[in-house]
């Protein structure tokens, strides 16, 4: 019996540590950092997400140029929400909210106007919401 528990709890562990997923190389050089208007660009471009420059736009309000507390505390550039658990999505980094924004937001896109899209889904509340967008994104054409 205890050379079966042993056997079992070996190969328990050793599963364990194969299980582990090492980000992506292209990842790697954002691990460490903090969110910047650079590196969500970046990382909205390695995940092929449509018009990275509002999407960047939308994380700058949507965490008050990332100093929010769902940025901070919870890695959330987007505001995401969890409709069926009632709370915003925590992620364990912020490039995990970028892909999350990608697999929940933009697999609806189908091309043409971003903004009337954002409009059009409902995705936010603020009815001024899009015009926010806008004028953050002309702000940042040329730090990004």
């Amino acid at each position: 019996r205890m050379k079966k528990f042993v056997f079992i709890l070996i190969f328990c562990l050793s599963t364990l540590s194969f299980s582990h997923v090492e980000p992506s190389k292209e990842i790697s050089p954002f691990i460490e950092s903090s969110p910047t208007y650079e590196s969500v660009y970046m990382v909205c471009k390695m995940y092929n997400l449509e018009c990275p420059e509002i999407v960047v736009a939308q994380s700058v309000l949507e965490t008050g140029h990332y100093k929010s507390q769902q940025c901070l505390q919870h890695n959330n550039l987007f505001g995401l929400y969890d409709s069926k658990n009632k709370r915003y999505y925590r992620f364990d980094h912020w490039t995990h909210s970028v892909l999350a924004y990608k697999q929940k937001v933009q697999y609806r896109y189908k091309g043409g106007d971003y903004y009337e899209f954002l409009r059009k889904i409902g995705y936010a509340e603020d009815s001024l919401y899009v015009e926010k967008v806008k004028l953050i994104q002309k702000r940042l054409e040329n730090d990004i």
